[in-house]
């Protein structure tokens, strides 16, 4: 059933395989805040940055889901922060099987399971989200904890995620 398939792009597999620390994988090099935090964060450890902003693994990543597989936190910064401008960002983290460090629009609590991930709102400034990050990083059960928690809220697909809502939009936009 499609519920079933929506909360599998979404399934945690194989921790094994998360031994670096932290991904980044954006093109854009003018979003500041995220620019700042991807600054302070690399003072604790350094994250890989796969993408054309700030490169530093040397190669430009092709399968962005593939490769997150391999990281235990994954920076999800939009460009900007306006309340109901969600993007791929946070999404793309969650299917890559990382705990999301998110940063963008507050109603991402109202459409994803707050448990899982980092929401900076949450905290309200870099050196609260960095510690919270420190903390988990450092202490494997708290990890594991947030690692568990399912992304959805009560584990189910939100609103957004309607297969019928989709086909609906774009049946609206084809007739117009």
């Amino acid at each position: 059933n499609s519920t079933d398939e929506q909360k599998e792009y979404f399934y945690k597999k194989d921790i094994s395989k998360r031994k670096k620390f932290c991904a980044f994988i954006h093109s854009n090099p003018n979003a500041n805040k995220r620019n700042e935090f991807l600054y302070k964060l690399s003072k604790y450890k350094k994250v890989d940055s796969g993408g054309a902003a700030f490169n530093n693994i040397g190669y430009l990543v092709s399968d962005k889901l593939e490769w997150l597989k391999e990281y235990k936190f994954c920076m999800c910064f939009e460009n900007f922060s306006e309340y109901g401008y969600l993007t791929e960002k946070l999404i793309d983290g969650m299917m890559g099987g990382c705990v999301p460090i998110y940063w963008g629009s507050e109603s991402c609590k109202n459409e994803f399971n707050e448990k899982s991930f980092i929401n900076w709102h949450k905290y309200g400034n870099d050196e609260d989200v960095i510690q919270k990050i420190i903390e988990l990083d450092n202490n494997n059960d708290s990890y594991m904890e947030v690692y568990r928690e399912p992304y959805l809220i009560e584990d189910k697909p939100n609103e957004y995620m309607s297969e019928e809502r989709i086909i609906n939009f774009f049946k609206k936009i084809i007739k117009e």
